[in-house]
């Protein structure tokens, strides 16, 4: 476990297994794929796109396999969730009324519950920090 102190919390960076080191420089190179394709197709490949964006986001979640310590599991599943839940009505934009609003409120969703876990499970208060009342 790897500590660093931010303004008064502590973030512990946890050991994540072998996977994680792979993972970000496929995450980069999947990133710079799309930015390519977007650029030279943008929406012409439809399926494709679906493929590739829950490919981009289920794929990293691999790394649970190799986590040590699962705790907050649960969490990151249901924020995956309403991502994929959330892909739904993104597709169904102009057939379900303000589905890209709905799109929207599922991905805010799914970060909510994201940063939950990050703040619950990653950040501590430090021990060394002083109490003062006010």
């Amino acid at each position: 476990i790897y500590r660093t102190t931010l303004s008064g919390l502590q973030l512990n960076l946890r050991e994540l297994g072998p996977w994680t080191c792979h993972m970000r420089w496929l995450v980069w190179v999947m990133a710079s794929v799309g930015t390519t394709y977007v650029f030279f197709f943008h929406e012409r490949y439809k399926l494709m796109e679906l493929i590739c964006y829950t490919v981009m986001g289920v794929f990293p979640a691999l790394v649970i396999l190799s986590m040590p310590d699962r705790e907050g599991l649960c969490e990151l599943l249901v924020g995956g969730a309403c991502y994929c839940l959330g892909m739904v009505f993104f597709k169904s934009d102009g057939l379900v009324p303000f589905a890209h609003a709905i799109w929207h409120l599922f991905v805010a969703m799914g970060a909510g519950v994201h940063y939950y876990a990050i703040y619950r499970y990653l950040y501590t208060p430090a021990a060394n920090q002083m109490k003062t009342s006010r």
